[in-house]
């Protein structure tokens, strides 16, 4: 393994964001484990990684799995202990605060707090070994704007952002740097089926792009290309931050 090159664990590598962010490690040289849910996606990123400079392992697990740790290290046997953890797996389920159940709550953030905790969990036992790491968590700008519809997974990306600034705290005097970024609307599936829930879709996007002051939404690379700086040693003084990537939403 060369000098320059990271060990990677992604979540939710198998599309969107997490798929971006995978690809943007392998042409980078990086060693990946791309982890999701979704085995259908991870032979999608295997097959796209064949042209790829990097190497690119897979494993298809849910990321609330109390077996994470063994799976991941088992996984990293032959690459060495993970340099890089970008928590990326995530899911919505609309609905407001008097139509969301106990178990859409229960589903939501398990998988996006509890389940993030888990991966974070699984890596820095080894992190703390090397003396260095580099957490990401990818967050929303919903936490920070709200949204119709959507009360359980905008509470949950805040939630992610206390997360991560706590293991910021915890974890800086063993060299592991944690920050968030915080996308606006991406384009990817994981957007497109939020704005099928709507009344109106096509009303929805048109109102909606009308928000971002760049006149676009986002791509999943843009996303990617921001997680592989705070990734990298360029970012090596930045942790606890949260990074919007949103076109300008926020400021709107």
């Amino acid at each position: 393994m060369g000098m320059t090159e990271k060990v990677c664990v992604v979540t939710g590598a198998g599309s969107g964001i997490g798929r971006a962010v995978a690809e943007k490690f392998l042409r980078n040289g990086d060693i990946v484990l791309g982890i999701d849910i979704s085995c259908d996606g991870l032979d999608e990123l295997s097959l796209a990684a064949v042209s790829l400079p990097g190497l690119c392992s897979v494993l298809c697990c849910d990321v609330e799995d109390k077996n994470l740790e063994k799976k991941i290290n088992e996984s990293l046997d032959q690459y060495g202990s993970p340099n890089v953890l970008v928590v990326s797996a995530a899911m919505s389920i609309g609905g407001n605060i008097l139509t969301t159940t106990t178990e859409d709550w229960f589903r939501v953030l398990g998988l996006n707090v509890v389940g993030a905790a888990n991966c974070v969990k699984a890596v820095v036992p080894e992190m703390i070994k090397k003396g260095n790491g580099s957490i990401v968590t990818v967050g929303s700008q919903l936490a920070w704007v709200g949204a119709r519809n959507s009360t359980s997974y905008a509470a949950s990306k805040g939630a992610l952002i206390s997360m991560t600034k706590a293991i910021a705290l915890d974890y800086g005097p063993h060299g592991i740097r944690a920050n968030v970024v915080m996308p606006g609307a991406i384009e990817t599936p994981f957007f497109q089926r939020a704005l099928q829930r709507t009344t109106d879709p096509d009303s929805e996007r048109s109102k909606l792009l009308e928000r971002y002051p760049l006149g676009r939404f986002g791509e999943a690379e843009d996303v990617a290309d921001t997680v592989a700086f705070l990734a990298s040693e360029e970012a090596k003084f930045i942790t606890g931050a949260v990074l919007p990537v949103d076109g300008g939403r926020v400021i709107d």
